[in-house]
Formats: C-alpha cells, sequence, structure tokens
C-alpha cells in the first residue's frame, strides 16, 4: 500500500507526508469517517510509510518491510478488531499496553491500528487513555472510528484528528477504474451516484448485482407501505451483512422519489433495470413524507455508529418510517 493508492485525499495526505518528513510524528491518529470511507486503507498506506526502511514518509513498496506490510504480515504493524466483532474489551487494551513498550522487531516504530474504536467498552477506553496519555517513544497508534463523537473526549484529545469527508465523483470513478472494473461510462455514473461518495461501497457495488441494492430498497419500502408485518421487515434488514449500503440505497431511492415528485423528470435519478420502478410507490408520497422518512434513515446510520442492539434499532427505525408514511391526508402532504 502507498500513497498513490490514495484517491482525493490531497490535503490529509500533504499533511501525514510533511509529518513524517519532518521526523515530528505524532504519537496517535484517528481517522474518521462513514463504513466505507477508506479509514483502513489510509491506516494501511500511513503504517507502511512508518516501517518502510528506505525512506521514512514515502514507502518505497520494495524493501522487505514494505512488502510484509502490503501482505499483512509485519511483526510491528498490529491489527486489533472488536472481539467477536461486537466491541472492544479491557483484555485487548492490556495486550496493547503489554506489546507497546517493547522495541520494534524490524522498523522504526511499533504500529498499533485499532478498528472501530467506538466499540471499545467504559474498561478499555478508559485503558488506552492512559496508554495514550503516556505515550512508548517508539509506538504509533492510528485509531479507526464511525464517529469521533462516539468516543470519550479525552481519547480524541489525545489524538491529530483527520475526518475524512465523502469524495467526488472523479475520485469514485478513479478508484473504480483502478479496481479493474470492466464498466462502461454509464454504469460507472450509476455506481457514483448510489455510492455517494463513499468509494467502499462504489467498490462493493461493482463487485455486486449493481441495481440489487436499489431494487431492495424500493421492494422494502413498497412492502412497508403496503402493510407487510414490520418484524419480518427489520428481522431481514438487521441482517443485511451490507446493511449501511442498503440505507443509503434507502436514502437514494428516497431522493429519487423528491426529484421525481417535484421536478418530473426521470434523467435526473439513477438509470434502473427493467422491472424496477418507483411507480410502485403509491402516488400520495408526498415531498414531506420522503423528507421525514430521510431523516428517519439518517438517524439509524448515526446510531449504528455506536454500540447498539442492532435488530431493536432497526424495527424502531421502521415503526417510525411506517408512523411517517401513514401520516398523509388525501393531498398527499403531511398533518
Amino acid at each position: 500500500m502507498n500513497w498513490k493508492d490514495i484517491h482525493g485525499r490531497q490535503q490529509i495526505l500533504r499533511a501525514l507526508r510533511a509529518a513524517l518528513a519532518s521526523g515530528n510524528v505524532p504519537h496517535a491518529y484517528l481517522f474518521c469517517g462513514p463504513e466505507g470511507i477508506g479509514k483502513k486503507t489510509l491506516a494501511k498506506a500511513l503504517s507502511s510509510a512508518l516501517v518502510c526502511q528506505e525512506s521514512l514518509g514515502e514507502p518505497c513498496g520494495s524493501c522487505p518491510d514494505c512488502k510484509q506490510s502490503k501482505t499483512l504480515s509485519h511483526p510491528d504493524i498490529h491489527w486489533i478488531t472488536p472481539d467477536g466483532n461486537k466491541s472492544l474489551k479491557i483484555s485487548q487494551t492490556r495486550e496493547i499496553k503489554r506489546a507497546a513498550y517493547f522495541k520494534p522487531h524490524e522498523a522504526r516504530y511499533q504500529v498499533f491500528i485499532v478498528e472501530r474504536t467506538e466499540t471499545l467498552t467504559a474498561e478499555a477506553a478508559n485503558s488506552l487513555l492512559v496508554l495514550l496519555e503516556d505515550p512508548p517513544p517508539q509506538s504509533v497508534f492510528i485509531l479507526l472510528a464511525n464517529s469521533s463523537a462516539a468516543l470519550l473526549p479525552t481519547v480524541v484529545s489525545r489524538c491529530q484528528l483527520f475526518q475524512l469527508p465523502r469524495l467526488d465523483n472523479d475520485s469514485l470513478i478513479n478508484i473504480l477504474n483502478v479496481s479493474g472494473s470492466q464498466l462502461s461510462l454509464a454504469e460507472s455514473k450509476r455506481i457514483v451516484h448510489a455510492a455517494a461518495g463513499i468509494p467502499g461501497r462504489a467498490l462493493l457495488l461493482a463487485r455486486e448485482d449493481r441495481q440489487k441494492s436499489y431494487a431492495e430498497a424500493v421492494e422494502l419500502l413498497r412492502q412497508l407501505l403496503a402493510n407487510e408485518s414490520i418484524i419480518v421487515l427489520a428481522d431481514k434488514l438487521a441482517a443485511d451483512d451490507n446493511l449501511l449500503l442498503s440505507l443509503e440505497a434507502l436514502l437514494t431511492v428516497l431522493r429519487d422519489t423528491m426529484v421525481l415528485r417535484s421536478a418530473g423528470n426521470n434523467r435526473l435519478i439513477m438509470p434502473i433495470n427493467d422491472g424496477v420502478s418507483l411507480d410502485s410507490l403509491p402516488a400520495n408520497l408526498s415531498l414531506f413524507n420522503c423528507m421525514a422518512a430521510t431523516e428517519v434513515i439518517l438517524k439509524l446510520e448515526k446510531d449504528l455508529q455506536i454500540s447498539v442492539n442492532v435488530r431493536l434499532a432497526v424495527e424502531k427505525a421502521l415503526r417510525r418510517l411506517k408512523e411517517v408514511f401513514d401520516n398523509v391526508d388525501g393531498s398527499g402532504d403531511t398533518l
């Protein structure tokens, strides 16, 4: 992984490279942004730069350290993930503290990359805070989180914070091209539209049926409006391995519905395959309903960034969506 593998982050890259080139390396970084925004990609590039034998700041990509970091096998780069994919436990932060005070095996630094830092238990967060307050000189910590708001303010204050914004369309198209996806220009534009600035989602859509998420979102709204069982719908949605992608697809469908209701122009919405039509949604679904529904989905996305019961959060959101959609009069305006 090299800096050239990062697209559309030039301001962040300049700051990282300048610090590395000067030798003034912060002891802790915090990369924040929604799932799929590129936090892990940036962490891989930074960790490669930190362990490169040839140059601190510009990883050569060919030295033994760079080759090991590329295959995630470098002995001085440690990836820490939530225990059981649920939460980061006190035992894990204790192990980080134990290892962090040893000298690096081969490189200048030991690098500890902590994924989904927002899932730290209270005990684990306080344990990590103690380490960040008195960091070992040859250890660098890279924390990844969906939102800094879900972390202890004292943890955030001990890190150099980088908020990763959504990418522009040109950067997303470049990422799709580099990935080797055999896409037409129309397909690339359709994927970029659905990805909403999230590179990970763009790549996922390129790998999967590119219309599937959108079609499923239309069908979910249709079933909800047709009084299908909310419990059944919640079970299905909560079990979705790509839940956040599905929520983004719902937002895209709501956005396109608002465009059709206000402009009546099919050219302004995401091109969709035969058999998938927004006409299956009730005609009295108003702009106000769609805006209110959008707020419900955005709140659910925010709730999912912290440690919550996903199944209950999804059911609560679907019940609120049903209330929003039921709250119309004959003209389609909200009451």
